[in-house]
């Protein structure tokens, strides 16, 4: 009995395989059939999603005008093309964002160093004058002390003169 059984199964494996082999070709027609229907439905719905991919995109000012290459990446994969393109558009910014800083302070510091630059110069000016008027000062009571010397050895010599006359009008 179990002889007859082992043939029975080896014959239904055989009818089996004959079968399959029969029905193999239209199983692979109707497969690929039906991967094409998946892949029309896969593009019909990124058709569907190609607005809201570029406005994502055109958010990171990366503009693509093949649509064709959007249209090929599935969901993950324009995830992360999405996501790394993000990084790097955030990447820049952020220098952009660090130059603009860099200037302002440079800008700051320079309109700083102008400022102390003119006060100073101010400064300066306000000392030359200063010490200008001084000095005008000094000069106008030095040529008061040199008139008043002037004057002083004048009346000397006028005085001097005047003994003289007096001794030689004596004599």
């Amino acid at each position: 009995m179990r002889a007859d059984a082992i043939k029975y199964q080896k014959d239904v494996i055989k009818l089996e395989k004959d079968l399959i082999a029969i029905i193999k070709p239209t199983e692979k027609k109707l497969q690929e059939k039906q991967t094409l229907i998946d892949k029309e439905k896969e593009m019909i719905t990124r058709r569907e999603l190609l607005p809201e991919r570029k406005a994502k995109l055109k958010e990171i000012d990366m503009e693509i005008k093949d649509d064709d290459l959007l249209l090929l990446m599935d969901n993950d994969y324009f995830d992360r093309f999405y996501n790394q393109e993000k990084e790097k558009f955030l990447a820049e910014k952020e220098r952009k964002l660090n130059e603009e800083k860099e200037k302002v302070a440079k800008e700051k510091r320079e309109e700083e160093i102008r400022k102390d630059a003119e006060k100073k110069a101010r400064e300066e000016e306000d000392e030359r004058i200063e010490l200008a008027k001084k000095q005008a000062e000094l000069d106008k009571q030095k040529a008061i002390e040199e008139e008043k010397q002037k004057a002083k050895d004048d009346a000397e010599r006028a005085e001097k003169e005047k003994q003289e006359v007096i001794r030689n009008a004596k004599r």
